[in-house]
């Protein structure tokens, strides 16, 4: 009799999907190798230097710093390197449907994209193994909203943009996260996987396209084919300029789905740690307009627990509440709300101009907060 394995569930996975779960297992050891020995490379230089050749690179091409390493250059010819399957005038498409729909993205990453990425127990743990990972809640929050704000604004990945340079921050920051956890002598690399491994960072790639797609549907809102389609090929391009690997970048919505029920499967049960993230989001002070609202953690609740579904919600102690007739309510508004940005004249570009102020108005609140995060409801057992 084998043992249950803390992390994943290699079983469930194999007996579903057979060669390809271990086809998949392969890539919880696999980093992104440009950027590790970028990480490497940056690490020999002076803090000054390391900056400047950094800033350089990102700001005036990879030509601009003939003296920097050579590891930096390799990643830079890569990122500078447009793949032949990138449509401009199908990205933005993309980055229009995503920002005129902003004042509902930002509910979805909170109750439905983010609870899927923290039920993972070995992809929280490089959260948990930094500090601070339930207080510092609202900042994470914060840095998501603006990576995916930067990311899918008009020409957001156009070479010299904010969105892509950002995208490449990112990039080596987690290829700083699996340098330093895994020469900690802590990190136990055969039960997890490496840190921030190729298919962690497929499974947030993809809850932040489909998985965005999905709960704006669920929520009620109405795509086109080509809609879903110009935000799938965003964030593959997103992707690419990220480190994913090749073979977890999708740019259908068929794709999309099996290969993120793939890595689903494989995932093991939400932990305590998983728990806690869950409850730190739900519970991180609310806006001056909210928070004399009583109503508002119960809605909250119940349209988290309407995307996720019960049983998984019950996994991440997320509480029912009498609230569920809400959502039912909302689901025409917002398809209403989604077709008039359409036909309206002028609405789309409205609501992209609000939502977009909102994002930066809830972004500068949530980074400037530094007081702990104190439950005004449910506390987890």
């Amino acid at each position: 009799m084998t043992s249950k394995h803390p992390y994943y569930r290699f079983d469930e996975a194999l007996e579903e999907y057979g060669s390809q779960a271990i086809r998949c297992k392969e890539f919880l050891f696999r980093g992104d190798p440009l950027a590790d020995e970028a990480v490497l490379a940056l690490a020999k230089l002076s803090s000054g230097k390391a900056v400047r050749t950094l800033n350089s690179l990102l700001n005036d091409g990879r030509d601009s710093t003939p003296d920097a390493p050579d590891a930096l250059k390799a990643l830079f010819d890569q990122l500078e390197s447009l793949p032949l399957w990138v449509d401009w005038e199908r990205i933005e498409i993309g980055s229009q449907t995503i920002q005129r729909l902003s004042l509902l993205v930002a509910p979805v990453l909170s109750l439905y994209s983010l609870p899927l990425m923290y039920a993972s127990p070995a992809g929280t743990k490089p959260l948990v193994f930094t500090g601070n990972f339930v207080d510092r809640a609202p900042r994470r929050l914060a840095e998501t909203s603006r990576f995916v704000r930067l990311t899918c604004q008009s020409g957001g990945l156009r070479r010299f943009s904010e969105g892509f340079k950002l995208n490449v921050k990112v990039r080596l920051m987690h290829a700083q996260v699996r340098r330093l956890l895994q020469s900690s002598g802590q990190w136990h690399r055969e039960e997890m996987g490496i840190p921030v491994n190729q298919c962690h960072m497929a499974v947030t790639l993809i809850l932040l396209s489909l998985g965005v797609i999905k709960g704006l549907r669920d929520l009620g809102v109405i795509f086109t084919q080509t809609e879903v389609e110009g935000v799938l090929l965003l964030w593959a391009y997103s992707g690419y300029i990220s480190g994913v690997d090749p073979e977890f970048l999708c740019t259908s919505e068929t794709q999309a789905e099996s290969l993120l029920q793939l890595l689903l499967t494989q995932e093991g049960f939400p932990n305590e740690d998983s728990r806690l993230l869950v409850q730190a989001l739900r519970t991180m002070p609310l806006p001056t307009e909210l928070a004399g609202a009583p109503w508002f953690d119960d809605v909250a609740a119940t349209l988290s627990r309407s995307l996720l579904g019960d049983q998984f919600a019950d996994s991440l102690e997320i509480p029912a509440s009498e609230w569920t007739w809400v959502v039912p309510l909302m689901r025409p508004i917002f398809s209403i709300f989604s077709e008039a940005q359409r036909y309206v004249p002028g609405m789309a570009n409205l609501a992209t101009s609000v939502g977009t102020k909102t994002w930066e108005t809830m972004e500068s609140a949530l980074t400037t907060r530094s007081e702990p995060i104190k439950s005004s409801t449910h506390t987890s057992s």
